[in-house]
């Protein structure tokens, strides 16, 4: 399964990619931004993910490669790093992990709700199981910014799903199908969100960067909806000097329609 780098050429950029720099990919994915890192000659890239299909990529990608240090688990990792001249973070989710059923991150399959990028902790469907109604609007509302949180809630718990197209449909019937998007986009997200504990790891992460990097040194954001782009976009303008800010150019998103939604941020220190 192809996974094409978003926003890569404003990445690097961004970044200001210098001959025998350091720079930390801090989600791998399928490796398009490390691999360029590299090529545009970074003496060493660390890489981060908690995938295991990812890890496995890279491993088998970039073998006995001093170039590449991986680390497979969470970038939270980034604290134990000694100084680096940038980090780049895409937060998006790969195409790959989208499209494996047995994952279940997305509605475009059939697959147990899993969602959970490292096989630890509880899935989706060990929490809707067990999850009271109220909590569950709470999640939907906070994460996913799903008006509905309630009624969803309510039918989603008398139904307690354990597959993405049981919850799909389960939305689908709640909310009615004349949507621009899946009605089930918004509770897909925040199940994803919450699951992974995505936005507290990322607050957690940004606060150790500016340690992290040389003077002068940049930081990249890629950020895919409006949760994740309004903390990074605090963190910048308190912590950070702003640099930019960017969107994916129309050839970009024609040739990669999950581009549209992405905000690309710089800032240095």
């Amino acid at each position: 399964m192809k996974h094409d780098a978003v926003m890569l050429e404003e990445a690097l950029r961004g970044l200001a990619v210098r001959t025998g720099g350091c720079y930390v990919d801090c989600t791998y994915g399928r490796g398009g931004h490390t691999t360029a890192l590299l090529e545009q000659g970074a003496r060493q890239v660390v890489a981060f993910d908690k995938d295991p299909a990812a890890v496995q990529h890279a491993r088998e990608t970039w073998r006995d490669d001093a170039r590449l240090q991986l680390v497979e688990g969470s970038f939270m990792g980034i604290r134990q790093l000694d100084k680096v001249d940038g980090m780049l973070f895409d937060l998006g989710v790969s195409s790959p992990l989208l499209e494996d059923a047995s994952r279940g991150f997305g509605f475009q399959v059939d697959g147990p709700l899993d969602m959970r990028y490292a096989p630890v902790g509880e899935t989706a469907a060990e929490f809707l199981q067990r999850v009271s109604e109220v909590e569950l609007a709470d999640v939907l509302w906070r994460y996913g910014d799903e008006r509905a949180s309630r009624r969803i809630a309510r039918a989603v718990v008398a139904a307690r799903p354990v597959r993405t197209w049981q919850l799909a449909a389960i939305v689908k019937r709640v909310l009615g199908g004349a949507r621009r998007r899946h009605p089930a986009t918004k509770v897909f997200l925040a199940l994803r969100l919450y699951i992974n504990r995505e936005l507290e790891e990322l607050e957690l992460a940004l606060a150790c960067v500016p340690e992290r990097l040389v003077l002068g040194g940049r930081l990249v954001v890629i950020a895919f909806h409006s949760l994740e782009d309004r903390i990074v976009k605090r963190f910048m303008r308190a912590e950070m000097r702003p640099l930019g800010r960017f969107r994916a150019g129309a050839a970009e998103v024609a040739m990669n329609p999950r581009a549209r939604s992405a905000v690309l941020r710089v800032a240095t220190v």
